[in-house]
């Protein structure tokens, strides 16, 4: 809203939440953006697990004997794997919760800029309501001397 003559007064605490919020912005792409390569990770350590453990399973279903060491081989492989995923998961999970904390204090930042742009607003349209008040009254004061026939016009 913009109006001719009207200042807010707390002006510089508006522009001090809009920065917290706008400092902000980029704190939470970047948690969310490491969120997604937390998660790829996963994703991937996911992948590499279910193909050994169809490779397992494949070798455990053909009747085939599988030789020792293969055998052995391929269970510290699972194992190895199982263990990758749960710290990778354990990662994320970090992640997830520090992109959330970043989320509420964005949510928060933004509710105090929000409450200040309503008391701005508030404030513009008293200033309105009064500048008009004083306009009709002027016109009113006006209207009496000319009613009066003591102005000169």
């Amino acid at each position: 809203m913009k109006l001719r003559g009207f200042r807010y007064a707390l002006e510089p605490v508006r522009l001090t939440r809009q920065w917290a919020v706008d400092g902000l912005a980029p704190e939470l792409q970047a948690a969310a953006a490491e969120l997604a390569v937390q998660q790829r990770e996963l994703d991937r350590l996911q992948a590499l697990a279910h193909a050994a453990q169809a490779e397992w399973n494949g070798l455990s279903q053909a009747g085939q004997a599988m030789p020792a060491e293969r055998f052995a081989q391929l269970g510290r492989y699972l194992g190895d794997c199982r263990l990758r995923q749960a710290v990778q998961a354990q990662a994320v999970e970090r992640t997830v919760q520090a992109l959330e904390a970043v989320r509420q204090r964005m949510l928060a930042a933004r509710r105090e800029l929000d409450a200040v742009e309503e008391h701005r607003d508030e404030a513009g349209r008293q200033f309105l309501r009064q500048r008009q008040d004083g306009d009709i009254k002027a016109a009113d004061e006006l209207w009496n001397v000319l009613k009066s026939g003591r102005g000169t016009a």
